[in-house]
């Protein structure tokens, strides 16, 4: 039986942080590869290892497949995550699955339409 390293995982998984009242979202898109890295590195996410007390806040990153490609995952990786997860929200078949047509188009989102995909989310 293997033990799972909870300090290689994110909290969100794990907690939900359902106790804590506030959020903010920044979607994001990578502009500068170094930055980014640097960036990620340094960024104090916080993990599914137990805290006592819990942590008041939580830092979390989610990637889209585009943001990994940006990131500079090689497409044979990127190739192995679900097709939802590599074709992305704005794709017609889609689309139509959820009702995102006629004025909910992805052709009028702001954010989420191809080539305005945001790269990740950090919450």
């Amino acid at each position: 039986m293997s033990k799972v390293d909870f300090t290689d995982i994110q909290g969100l998984l794990r907690f939900g942080y359902g106790a804590m009242t506030c959020a903010s979202y920044e979607l994001l898109r990578i502009r500068d590869l170094a930055a980014a890295r640097a960036w990620l590195l340094s960024a104090p996410v916080t993990t599914a290892a137990n805290a006592d007390p819990p942590p008041d806040t939580a830092l979390n990153v989610a990637f889209t497949a585009s943001g990994l490609a940006a990131m500079g995952l090689p497409e044979s990786v990127i190739a192995d995550f679900s097709h939802e997860f590599r074709s992305g929200m704005a794709v017609e078949s889609r689309s139509r699955q959820l009702g995102d047509v006629d004025a909910n188009s992805p052709a009028n989102w702001h954010w989420g339409a191809p080539g305005r995909e945001p790269h990740l989310l950090v919450m």
